[in-house]
């Protein structure tokens, strides 16, 4: 959830809560409702999507609700999970889209030319790639702009 464009003094305490709930407490609990089916499955897969939104490189004006905590809240899961718990250690991985043709981006960066970005539908067959039985590598950063696996950077 993209939150208000606005800067961060003026997100009102109900949109926050509601972009905090969405972005970072929804993901909390899903993790805690498929635990248990996680581990009884013979080859379980974690894949965490993040937008790139809340990394330093990226944070822009009026991004506050989703940038900042929240972003690193997000892109901190596999390894708080990983560091816990040794099912999500050696089966999950982060994925960074980088910009996608969606409306959360159309909604973010108004100006910007949408034919210009890759779509949602490219990104799906690597996201089931890194749920495969075959796919060996865990705990890493897939970067889809690059196309890539990379080392997980830890949240600044």
């Amino acid at each position: 959830m993209l939150g208000p464009l606005t800067p961060l003094a003026h997100v009102g305490p109900d949109q926050w809560d509601t972009v905090v709930a969405v972005n970072v407490t929804a993901n909390w609990r899903l993790i805690r409702s498929l635990d248990p089916l996680l581990r009884a499955a013979e080859a379980g897969r974690v894949v965490f999507v993040s937008s790139g939104a809340g990394h330093a490189a990226h944070l822009k004006p009026y991004l506050g609700a989703i940038c900042g905590d929240q972003g690193r809240a997000r892109r901190a899961r596999p390894h708080l999970c990983g560091g816990n718990d040794e099912y999500f250690s050696r089966e999950s991985h982060d994925r960074r889209s980088g910009p996608l043709r969606t409306k959360m981006r159309a909604a973010a960066m108004p100006g910007e030319d949408p034919m210009s970005l890759r779509t949602p539908e490219e990104l799906a067959p690597k996201i089931l790639a890194l749920c495969a039985p075959e796919w060996t590598q865990t705990g890493m950063l897939y970067d889809f702009p690059t196309d890539r696996v990379l080392s997980f950077m830890p949240p600044i």
